[in-house]
């Protein structure tokens, strides 16, 4: 679903989110763990990005965006062989 030619902002926009899902889900687990002083809430406070995950990915439309990278991909090769 990513078109070759952009590659690498597909790849650094994944790195990026990483990143924050390093940083967020040690910081909820923290912040319920001293709130209610259990590690038990404070695991079962993750399944919200389980839950927010799932939902996103259900909006998804895998077809739609092969689609649209392979159009990319042709116009960037029909671009490199029109002479102006």
């Amino acid at each position: 679903m990513t078109p070759k030619a952009k590659t690498s902002e597909f790849f650094g926009f994944y790195d990026v989110s990483s990143k924050f899902a390093g940083i967020l889900g040690p910081l909820l687990y923290g912040v319920v763990g001293q709130i209610t002083g259990s590690n038990r809430l404070s695991i079962l406070s993750l399944i919200v990005f389980f839950v927010g995950g799932a939902i996103l990915l259900l909006g998804v439309k895998e077809e739609e965006g092969i689609r649209v990278a392979r159009d990319e991909d042709a116009a960037r090769a029909n671009e490199g062989t029109t002479d102006n």
